[in-house]
Protein backbone atom coordinates (compact mmCIF):
# COMPACT_ATOMS: atom_id res chain seq x y z
CA UNK A 1 0.00 0.00 0.00
CA UNK A 2 1.29 3.73 -1.41
CA UNK A 3 1.32 6.44 1.08
CA UNK A 4 2.27 10.11 0.37
CA UNK A 5 4.68 11.23 2.40
CA UNK A 6 6.85 14.74 2.69
CA UNK A 7 10.04 14.55 2.14
CA UNK A 8 11.96 17.73 1.83
CA UNK A 9 10.36 20.06 -0.52
CA UNK A 10 9.40 16.59 -2.32
CA UNK A 11 6.27 14.68 -1.79
CA UNK A 12 6.40 11.16 -2.61
CA UNK A 13 4.39 8.26 -2.52
CA UNK A 14 5.86 5.45 -0.81
CA UNK A 15 5.40 1.33 -0.46
CA UNK A 16 7.00 1.01 2.82
CA UNK A 17 6.36 -2.43 2.67
CA UNK A 18 7.42 -3.07 -0.56
CA UNK A 19 10.75 -1.26 0.24
CA UNK A 20 11.15 -2.95 3.76
CA UNK A 21 10.20 -6.35 1.37
CA UNK A 22 13.06 -5.71 -1.02
CA UNK A 23 15.96 -4.86 1.93
CA UNK A 24 14.40 -8.11 3.63
CA UNK A 25 16.15 -10.12 0.69
CA UNK A 26 19.88 -7.63 0.83
CA UNK A 27 22.07 -10.24 2.22
CA UNK A 28 24.70 -7.70 2.83
CA UNK A 29 24.67 -3.89 2.50
CA UNK A 30 26.72 -2.40 -0.05
CA UNK A 31 29.26 -0.83 1.89
CA UNK A 32 29.56 -4.58 4.26
CA UNK A 33 30.18 -5.96 0.55
CA UNK A 34 32.87 -4.33 -0.25
CA UNK A 35 34.84 -4.65 2.68
CA UNK A 36 37.77 -2.23 1.24
CA UNK A 37 39.29 0.48 3.58
CA UNK A 38 36.67 3.48 2.52
CA UNK A 39 33.89 1.34 3.05
CA UNK A 40 35.34 -0.22 6.44
CA UNK A 41 35.72 3.31 7.76
CA UNK A 42 32.09 4.19 6.66
CA UNK A 43 30.92 0.93 8.44
CA UNK A 44 32.67 2.46 11.74
CA UNK A 45 31.28 5.59 11.18
CA UNK A 46 27.72 5.13 10.32
CA UNK A 47 26.42 5.25 13.81
CA UNK A 48 27.46 8.49 14.44
CA UNK A 49 26.13 10.20 10.58
CA UNK A 50 23.01 7.83 10.58
CA UNK A 51 21.19 10.55 13.83
CA UNK A 52 17.78 9.52 15.50
CA UNK A 53 15.75 12.44 13.05
CA UNK A 54 17.71 10.49 9.92
CA UNK A 55 16.46 6.89 11.33
CA UNK A 56 13.23 8.21 11.26
CA UNK A 57 13.12 9.76 8.11
CA UNK A 58 14.65 6.32 6.94
CA UNK A 59 12.10 4.19 8.63
CA UNK A 60 9.35 6.11 7.05
CA UNK A 61 10.78 5.12 3.94
CA UNK A 62 11.29 1.49 4.61
CA UNK A 63 14.61 1.81 4.50
CA UNK A 64 17.14 0.02 7.67
CA UNK A 65 19.72 2.06 8.88
CA UNK A 66 22.28 0.18 7.48
CA UNK A 67 20.09 0.68 3.75
CA UNK A 68 22.90 1.92 1.29
CA UNK A 69 22.86 0.27 -1.53
CA UNK A 70 26.38 1.46 -2.08
CA UNK A 71 28.77 4.48 -0.66
CA UNK A 72 31.79 6.20 -2.37
CA UNK A 73 34.51 8.19 -0.65
CA UNK A 74 36.44 11.44 -1.27
CA UNK A 75 38.49 13.75 0.67
CA UNK A 76 36.72 15.98 2.96
CA UNK A 77 36.94 19.05 2.83
CA UNK A 78 36.14 19.90 6.50
CA UNK A 79 36.50 16.33 7.65
CA UNK A 80 38.99 13.75 6.92
CA UNK A 81 36.61 11.65 4.66
CA UNK A 82 33.78 12.74 2.59
CA UNK A 83 30.75 10.13 1.59
CA UNK A 84 28.05 10.09 -1.28
CA UNK A 85 25.64 6.70 -0.87
CA UNK A 86 22.51 5.96 -2.30
CA UNK A 87 19.55 4.54 -0.88
CA UNK A 88 16.36 2.80 -2.62
CA UNK A 89 12.24 2.93 -1.76
CA UNK A 90 10.09 1.58 -3.99
CA UNK A 91 7.68 4.73 -4.82
CA UNK A 92 8.01 8.18 -6.79
CA UNK A 93 8.09 11.95 -6.74
CA UNK A 94 4.78 13.07 -7.26
CA UNK A 95 5.85 16.92 -6.16
CA UNK A 96 9.00 18.56 -6.53
CA UNK A 97 11.62 18.81 -9.03
CA UNK A 98 14.54 15.68 -9.07
CA UNK A 99 18.03 16.43 -9.32
CA UNK A 100 18.03 20.54 -8.79
CA UNK A 101 20.59 21.44 -6.21
CA UNK A 102 18.37 23.89 -5.01
CA UNK A 103 15.79 21.25 -3.89
CA UNK A 104 18.51 19.58 -1.01
CA UNK A 105 17.96 18.91 2.56
CA UNK A 106 19.37 18.22 5.40
CA UNK A 107 19.18 16.36 8.22
CA UNK A 108 22.13 16.90 10.51
CA UNK A 109 25.18 17.26 8.82
CA UNK A 110 23.88 14.99 5.75
CA UNK A 111 23.07 16.56 3.05
CA UNK A 112 20.22 14.66 1.20
CA UNK A 113 18.17 14.70 -2.62
CA UNK A 114 15.71 12.64 -4.50
CA UNK A 115 16.35 11.48 -7.61
CA UNK A 116 13.94 9.07 -10.55
CA UNK A 117 17.53 7.69 -11.75
CA UNK A 118 19.56 5.11 -10.13
CA UNK A 119 23.21 4.93 -10.42
CA UNK A 120 23.44 1.02 -9.29
CA UNK A 121 21.69 -2.12 -9.58
CA UNK A 122 20.37 -4.10 -6.93
CA UNK A 123 18.62 -7.38 -7.75
CA UNK A 124 16.33 -7.07 -5.22
CA UNK A 125 14.61 -3.76 -6.51
CA UNK A 126 13.87 -5.67 -9.99
CA UNK A 127 10.40 -4.90 -11.15
CA UNK A 128 9.76 -2.13 -8.75
CA UNK A 129 9.45 1.27 -9.26
CA UNK A 130 12.33 2.80 -7.21
CA UNK A 131 13.26 5.92 -6.05
CA UNK A 132 16.76 7.21 -5.06
CA UNK A 133 17.75 8.84 -1.79
CA UNK A 134 21.29 10.56 -2.14
CA UNK A 135 23.07 11.54 0.89
CA UNK A 136 26.37 13.51 1.02
CA UNK A 137 28.62 13.99 4.58
CA UNK A 138 31.97 14.17 5.73
CA UNK A 139 33.16 11.86 8.59
CA UNK A 140 36.08 11.57 10.76
CA UNK A 141 39.14 8.78 10.10
CA UNK A 142 38.05 5.47 12.00
CA UNK A 143 40.51 3.19 10.95
CA UNK A 144 44.59 3.49 11.43
CA UNK A 145 46.70 4.92 8.14
CA UNK A 146 48.35 0.83 8.26
CA UNK A 147 44.37 -0.31 7.33
CA UNK A 148 44.85 1.83 4.26
CA UNK A 149 48.25 -0.02 2.99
Amino acid sequence: MRSILQIGSHGVEVDVAATAACYARVSQPGPESCGCAHCRNWVAARHLVVSEELRRLLASLGIPDNGEINVAEYTGMRKPHGYIGWYFFVGRVVRGTLGVVANEFKVGDVSLHLSADHFFFAPEFADQEICQLNFCTEVDEFLTPADYQ
